[in-house]
């Protein structure tokens, strides 16, 4: 068993990635849902910390991060002027 496969088993908590990252690891294919999911299980040290949000905006994979902190969208109102395919604002 490779060293990274040991430190998954001892370390990892059982969290979205694993399981992928696992796959990965024993050489078979991922589609980009399991890419992206095992990239973060690595990246944030196979969440040994625990299931959170890594806080990197900067990182172009950020906004699929699995535990992520959703901000809330506020509906938009009839008053907030839409812009049309033109680009002229209408009310």
């Amino acid at each position: 068993m490779s060293d990274i496969k040991r430190s998954i088993n001892k370390l990892g908590l059982s969290a979205r990635g694993r399981t992928e990252i696992l796959k990965h690891l024993n050489g078979k294919k991922l589609n980009s849902t399991q890419m992206l999911r095992a990239k973060c299980y690595s990246c944030m040290g196979y969440y040994a910390d625990g299931k959170m949000d890594c806080q990197m905006p900067e990182c172009p994979l950020y906004p699929k991060m699995p535990y992520r902190k959703r901000e809330e969208i506020p509906p938009q109102s009839p008053e907030t002027p839409k812009n049309d395919v033109s680009g002229d604002v209408t009310p």
